[in-house]
């Protein structure tokens, strides 16, 4: 999340949705306020307390980074931890 704070001007024309499987909102403020999220315009962070994300996704692995296309295609996604760089290649490729 640090990474995608730093790395904002290469996010800028995309739109970023953060899901949390936590039904703690203190705990997504607090992890929005350590990675500085706030300062990222088009970042949306979900709270998902009732498991939505599992019953459309299937069982992630956290972290996962998925990528689609202005049609909403599927171009890509990374299970797991992965590079910045990967995520922004994927993203202009």
């Amino acid at each position: 999340a640090g990474e995608v704070a730093r790395n904002a001007s290469a996010f800028q024309n995309c739109q970023l949705i953060m899901v949390s499987a936590t039904d703690s909102i203190p705990k997504v403020e607090k992890f929005t306020s350590d990675y500085h999220l706030r300062e990222v315009d088009n970042i949306q962070l979900l709270v998902d307390g009732h498991g939505q994300f599992k019953k459309v996704f299937g069982k992630a692995i956290l972290p996962s980074v998925y990528i689609y296309d202005k049609t909403r295609k599927l171009k890509r996604k990374f299970l797991g931890e992965v590079k910045i760089e990967a995520v922004i290649a994927a993203i202009n490729s």
